[in-house]
């Protein structure tokens, strides 16, 4: 078998040439990129079924956005966004991260608003002078949804649809179980590292045999991939996609063969992966067996990784250049019996174990970058999605 990775022809227009470091710590790139990117571009800010009923929200903290969002259900059952900010004196009115209200009640001066951000209640009104309810709503914010996925734009005119944003991207997916799948695992940690450094992390595989050794090993390289050179990679406008290698002969810890009896799909094992999955068009696009499983980044700061009987929803959210929030939401079907519960449990703990492993580099990495030391970084065709990533951040702020 071959293991040069079949290139998107698109990736020579990237170059061979170095990369600046200074792109993971200018506060004047940071600058850029959040004037931008972020409060121009299309944010995935959780799933449908966080707010599954009317009154349902959640509330997401954007710091890269200079603001706080609500997402609710209204009694017609839509999804609603609204700056999670009170007309009167600019207060939160959302103060817990989830719940379900008919009224969002400012603990200020108690100004309440419905699920649609009315202004319903005012105390003392009578000593406002020309208040109009009808013009003091919640402000609102684009919001769209995708495969369950749901979607904000802070910019109060977006210059693309979700659907024009997504491109290509639109129908890949579709067939995939996501609806079946439950949040079985959520890891969060703020961490000492630039967003893209961090994102950067996940973008390639070179990094698999060596960092990954205790908690996956062999399971991405064999004797006919020694490197564990990806299946293929995918440009895809803003957008980027990777295909990654699993050994079809690896054999399971024994932690995994206990897992695999029991259930099916919990962890990174190839030869299980490419089983019985459904074919969709954004999964195994290669139709090959030696496949673990896909990494999709939405554009971005989204990762999507799709397996069989697993899906995970990553996110790299900025607060500084060289400060970050890292979310990793891992979701997978409900057991329906005692035993299936031990596929979840061991799922949960190999994604923390190659979490922690993925994290355990990136702070001393950001740790070194002001040295001045090194000004530019090397890529191999391996890690050819990471240059496509600062392609795109260059296009964009420097345009």
């Amino acid at each position: 078998m071959a293991v040069a990775t079949p290139f998107d022809p698109a990736t020579a227009a990237l170059g061979t040439g170095l990369v600046p470091l200074e792109n993971y710590h200018s506060e004047s790139v940071f600058q850029r990129e959040k004037e931008m990117i972020f409060k121009k571009s299309w944010l995935c800010v959780g799933r449908e079924d966080q707010a599954p009923n009317p009154g349902d929200y959640f509330v997401q903290d954007l710091p890269i956005c200079d603001t706080s969002i609500i997402i609710t259900r209204n009694r017609q059952n839509q999804l609603r966004a609204f700056h999670n900010m009170c007309l009167h004196r600019g207060n939160k009115v959302a103060v817990h991260p989830q719940g379900n209200v008919s009224r969002f009640v400012c603990g200020f001066h108690g100004w309440a608003y419905d699920n649609d951000g009315q202004l319903r209640h005012v105390p003392d009104e009578g000593s406002f002078h020309g208040l109009d309810k009808a013009k003091m709503c919640l402000r609102e914010v684009a919001l769209d949804t995708w495969q369950g996925f749901v979607f904000i734009n802070v910019d109060p005119k977006p210059a693309q649809s979700l659907r024009e944003h997504l491109g290509s991207l639109e129908h890949m997916f579709d067939g995939f179980p996501h609806e079946g799948m439950k949040c079985v695992l959520t890891l969060r940690a703020e961490v000492n590292a630039n967003w893209k450094l961090l994102m950067d992390a996940y973008m390639e595989a070179y990094h698999v045999l060596e960092l990954h050794a205790r908690s996956a090993p062999n399971a991405f390289n064999s004797d006919a991939n020694p490197n564990g050179h990806l299946n293929s990679v995918r440009l895809l406008g803003p957008h980027r996609s990777m295909s990654i290698y699993g050994n079809p002969e690896q054999i399971p810890t024994p932690a995994q063969a206990l897992a695999l009896k029991f259930v099916f799909g919990p962890s990174y094992t190839p030869a299980h992966s490419a089983q019985a999955l459904e074919k969709v068009p954004g999964v195994n696009p290669d139709g090959r067996s030696d496949w673990a499983f896909d990494s999709t980044l939405v554009f971005p700061n989204f990762s999507f990784y799709t397996s069989n009987g697993w899906f995970l929803r990553q996110m790299y959210w900025p607060i500084a250049p060289d400060k970050s929030i890292y979310e990793s939401h891992m979701y997978m079907f409900e057991p329906t019996d005692t035993k299936g519960l031990i596929g979840w449990e061991h799922a949960k703990t190999q994604l923390f174990d190659v979490a922690l492993e993925d994290l355990s580099t990136v702070e001393r990495t950001q740790g070194m970058l002001k040295s001045g030391a090194v000004n530019e970084m090397y890529l191999s065709d391996q890690e050819v999605l990471v240059r496509h990533g600062h392609h795109i951040v260059d296009q964009i702020i420097n345009r």
